[in-house]
């Protein structure tokens, strides 16, 4: 399997889980956080992040890394773009998270190792990613 490879199985995983806090994004008025975004209002994204995070994960397991993007012009509808974080016990998994009219994606931007005890490969961290998202899912009644 090659590294292109796992770095997809990474976005799939992730893609997966963030799906509730997208559902939950969607429903919030675009030309707020356009507003936001464009005026540097980062904590207002925040706080609207962990709210529609706190019914679904442990507190701290995804965070809003306040860096985002809103692109809009007169010919397409805005397009919208999360920096994240998705922290594991032993890796940070950074990633894009895209919002469109019609649609989300994952763009996988990195993977830290937050210890340098030994090394783990893109396979392991895949495992870790996997278990870490179990642990911190919580289930909504």
């Amino acid at each position: 399997m090659t590294q292109q490879d796992l770095h997809q199985d990474h976005e799939k995983l992730i893609m997966l889980a963030v799906q509730p806090l997208i559902k939950e994004l969607l429903l919030v008025d675009v030309a707020d956080l356009i507003a936001y975004l464009t005026f540097d209002q980062h904590n207002l994204i925040t706080d609207i992040v962990d709210s529609a995070l706190e019914q679904y994960f442990a507190p701290g397991f995804i965070g809003y890394r306040e860096i985002g993007s809103a692109d809009i012009d007169w010919h397409t509808s805005p397009t919208i773009t999360l920096q994240m974080a998705m922290n594991a016990p032993s890796h940070s998994f950074e990633f894009s998270l895209i919002l469109e009219s019609q649609s989300a994606s994952i763009k996988l931007l990195n993977i830290n190792p937050l210890s340098t005890d030994g090394e783990t490969s893109l396979s392991q961290s895949l495992e870790l990613l996997e278990r870490a998202i179990s642990i911190n899912s919580v289930r909504a009644a």
